[in-house]
């Protein structure tokens, strides 16, 4: 590392570590976006967990260990989680509780696993709910949801789920765009779609167009959010200069409070959407959480220099 000093990422990132700690509620969640069915727990607990997992250090250990506590509580007896305790189970937020247990070595409830899989369409997509009207897009594979579904079976080993995860990276080979990344079906940016879809293909060495993805990673992001994107798809194609350049950034944008200014960047998607051109109102998260979450991703990777 040459062009970002040592020192200055690991104040940065122990300021964004301490946001993130005193945010968290006595229970052991923490909440973020204000949709209709109010905040979310499971998802942005589950999703804040990784983060902190990524960088490591004491601060955070009892934190975390809170934030297992609660999910291993917050499974639903049929399986999974759901977004918040309103809202049916959905594939996104099973898989990212799976995989923050999975790392915090935490005990995983039996069925939550084989909840997953039942999100599993024939195409080898996953949708996010388990809906079956071919009217309603939330029942409908979608890219971002399908790597990251993928990525949790595949590291929870089990042989039952070959199939699936080879079929989700063949997906994702056929769905990667022409500019090099892929549609996201609840995101502003096709970043987030990327990262999922890249650490997918990556793990397990599933191929897909390296030049395309190269080319967009040219074009400047908007926000902090996209910005950690970025960074993580730079680092993980080789760009380092312009990694160095986008990082060097988010340093300077970091807020006294240690977090980053959150903008508009989650899609509620409406129902009759289609995949090609999502549409729906979109909102901040307004605690700030999943921004500073995705940034402190962002500095893990640079940091290792992988995703």
């Amino acid at each position: 590392m040459t062009a970002i000093d040592r020192m200055a990422l690991r104040r940065v990132t122990d300021r964004a570590v301490t946001f993130l700690v005193s945010r968290q509620a006595e229970t052991g969640i923490w909440q973020d976006f204000d949709l209709e069915p109010g905040s979310s727990d499971a998802w942005v607990t589950a999703y804040v967990g990784q983060a902190l997992q990524s960088v490591g250090g004491s601060e955070a250990d009892q934190a975390r260990g809170r934030a297992a506590d609660w999910l291993q509580q917050a499974h639903r007896p049929s399986g999974g989680w759901g977004y918040n305790a309103l809202t049916p189970v959905d594939a996104d937020t099973t898989a990212h509780a799976l995989l923050f247990l999975l790392g915090q070595q935490s005990a995983v409830p039996a069925a939550a696993v084989g909840r997953l899989r039942h999100f599993a369409n024939p195409d080898g997509s996953f949708r996010t709910f388990d809906r079956h009207d071919s009217e309603h897009s939330w029942g409908h594979g979608h890219p971002e949801v399908t790597a990251t579904a993928a990525r949790t079976l595949y590291l929870f080993g089990e042989a039952a789920d070959v199939a699936l995860v080879d079929a989700a990276t063949a997906y994702l080979r056929a769905t990667q765009q022409s500019n090099g990344l892929w549609q996201a079906f609840w995101w502003t940016t096709p970043l987030y779609s990327a990262v999922e879809a890249i650490q997918l293909l990556d793990t397990c060495g599933g191929g897909y167009d390296r030049e395309d993805l190269r080319r967009a990673l040219a074009a400047p992001a908007a926000g902090a959010f996209e910005e950690a994107l970025q960074v993580r798809l730079l680092v993980s194609q080789g760009f380092r200069q312009r990694a160095d350049i986008v990082m060097g950034r988010l340093l300077a944008s970091q807020q006294l409070d240690g977090s980053w200014r959150s903008i508009p960047i989650l899609r509620v998607t409406a129902p009759d959407s289609s995949l090609d051109v999502p549409a729906g109102p979109i909102a901040a998260d307004s605690e700030r959480l999943f921004t500073t979450a995705t940034v402190v991703l962002a500095l893990a990777a640079y940091s290792r220099g992988d995703m």
